[in-house]
């Protein structure tokens, strides 16, 4: 049975959410190398939870009925052990493609099959992600808390969430993947259990900003405050993957605390340079800085990359994050190259890769809104 006292009483005490992040992204995954690593620097940076749930692992998603390997295990335990290590929790993200058509005993038994696999490796979170799949049934929102409590009932987990069809009022995901049956909010939040967060991305898939005031009347629809899935500073989309995003955290609201229990990031698909974003959100939820200014932002990124590629990555960031890849000159990829071709640091070795389009768009990402 699923325990959530704990949070329970985390949302009656606490004054700003937990942070997380959800490597939940489409395209090229990160290396374990580079995963464990990061959960490491997340500890390290007050971070309280890391969520696996890349789109690529097809054992979470499209192949979600076949078992783990035991390679697969060893993989998972390593995060587990990581995460322990870095004194943060960790979870995973599965996402049961087809078990809202049908949900009978071949479906059910490999279901219960694949959590006591899960259950074996003792995750803390789990995340249910019926995220980016197309629906056509009136009683979507009752199939899924079937399924939910189905789940529910054979875990034992800190904390369970659950990522509805239609996770924000973008009218992308209706254009995408069919119409958001009536009702369909309201029966999600009379139905599933208090304790179990339901996902939000905001107003829109890709959230320019995240106010109070966006979150508080899908709060109260759902009725439980909400955990945010913050699709910043992600770049998987087919026109977001020619930018690297690696400006601080902006445009969210330290309000929204009130109707929020963790804030999750989704994080880019390069692992290192999305740390130069990562460090700035916790600034979101300290008193009056929400904003970082330069000299402060610099001190940061030298303290990441060490001074001299921080300098450079300074004086470039408007053509990595605003002027883009597809935008660039011939002139202005040669420069870029010669600038951080012979500079090992992981987030330099990233750059150069995206620039030589190692980091090509996945069309599997139908969700990036038209800005």
């Amino acid at each position: 049975m699923c325990t959530m006292q704990s949070i329970f009483q985390q949302r009656i005490t606490m004054k700003s959410p937990q942070l997380g992040l959800i490597e939940g992204f489409y395209g090229r995954e990160w290396t374990q190398k580079a995963r464990l690593e990061m959960i490491q620097w997340l500890g390290d940076q007050g971070f309280h939870e890391y969520v696996y749930a890349p789109k690529s692992d097809a054992l979470l998603r499209a192949k979600w009925q076949q078992p783990f390997s035991e390679s697969d295990c060893n993989a998972l335990s390593a995060i587990g052990s990581a995460s322990a290590n870095a004194k943060i929790k960790w979870g995973v993200g599965l996402s049961p493609l087809g078990a809202v058509h049908e949900f009978g005993h071949s479906q059910r038994s490999a279901l219960a099959r694949k959590l006591d696999q899960l259950n074996a490796l003792k995750p803390s979170v789990l995340a249910i992600l019926f995220d980016d799949m197309h629906c056509s049934h009136a009683d979507l929102a009752e199939r899924q808390c079937l399924i939910v409590e189905f789940i529910a009932e054979r875990v034992d987990v800190d904390r369970l969430l659950v990522c509805p069809s239609f996770y924000s009022h973008d009218p992308i995901l209706e254009r995408v993947f069919g119409s958001r049956p009536t009702g369909y909010w309201e029966t999600l939040g009379a139905s599933l259990d208090r304790e179990i967060d339901v996902f939000w991305t905001g107003n829109e898939v890709c959230s320019k900003s995240v106010m109070a005031s966006d979150l508080e009347p899908i709060s109260h629809v759902l009725k439980r405050p909400l955990a945010l899935w913050d699709n910043y500073p992600v770049n998987d989309g087919e026109r977001a993957s020619n930018y690297l995003h690696i400006q601080a955290f902006s445009d969210r609201d330290s309000a929204a605390a009130e109707h929020l229990t963790v804030h999750y990031s989704n994080p880019m698909n390069q692992c290192a340079l999305s740390k130069l974003s990562l460090a700035t959100l916790a600034e979101v939820y300290k008193s009056e800085s929400r904003y970082l200014e330069a000299e402060a932002q610099f001190a940061l990124w030298s303290s990441l990359l060490g001074e001299s590629l921080a300098q450079r990555l300074t004086e470039d960031r408007a053509l990595l994050s605003m002027k883009g890849l597809q935008n660039m000159t011939e002139h202005d990829k040669s420069y870029l190259k010669e600038r951080y071709e012979n500079d090992s640091h992981p987030a330099a070795l990233e750059l150069i890769d995206w620039l030589h389009g190692g980091y090509a768009f996945d069309p599997a990402c139908l969700t990036e809104t038209e800005h």
